[in-house]
């Protein structure tokens, strides 16, 4: 039984086929692997770690399932609206909210990457409304050789109000 069950709507996989289809590829292109960082674990497994990007609207469970997926994989959750508000307050209202909200993402993709390089999980709570901008993480998680699995989580508004107000 996989966790992303009723979360994600994409095929399940197990954690074994996770690990088959990783070894197939860290197999078919090892010097590409290696360039990226990933080298083989003490047992001499190729270990491909995963982008996961969470998709939804606000209140939609996002950073509830994050952290879910932490906790199952081992991976380490960036939620930038975590750090916006230790480093900032609340300040929505703020003329600067925007460019500091982004410069938080940019901190945490920096330190997603390291993260990445050294084999581990990694769960950004960006929000990812648009596709341009899922692709963009697309991109990036490739050019590092990370798998990639996008969590969308369709919820309808009234239920998002309901999370929101309680």
């Amino acid at each position: 039984m996989s966790v992303f069950e009723g979360f994600t709507g994409r095929q399940k996989r197990s954690a074994n086929s996770r690990f088959q289809r990783t070894a197939l590829r860290a197999a078919a292109e090892p010097e590409r692997w290696a360039a990226c960082g990933h080298l083989p674990e003490p047992n001499g497994r190729t270990v491909i770690p995963t982008l996961h990007l969470m998709c939804g609207l606000p209140c939609s469970g996002k950073t509830t399932l994050a952290r879910q997926l932490a906790s199952t994989h081992r991976a380490v959750r960036l939620t930038p609206d975590e750090w916006h508000t230790r480093l900032f307050g609340q300040d929505a209202d703020s003329p600067e909210h925007d460019v500091r909200h982004s410069v938080v993402e940019s901190l945490q993709w920096e330190v997603a990457v390291q993260v990445l390089y050294q084999n581990v999980d990694v769960i950004l709570d960006f929000g990812f409304w648009s596709k341009s901008e899922r692709e963009d993480y697309r991109s990036r998680g490739d050019e590092i050789g990370a798998e990639m699995r996008i969590h969308y989580l369709n919820v309808p508004e009234k239920n998002r109000d309901r999370h929101y107000l309680s």
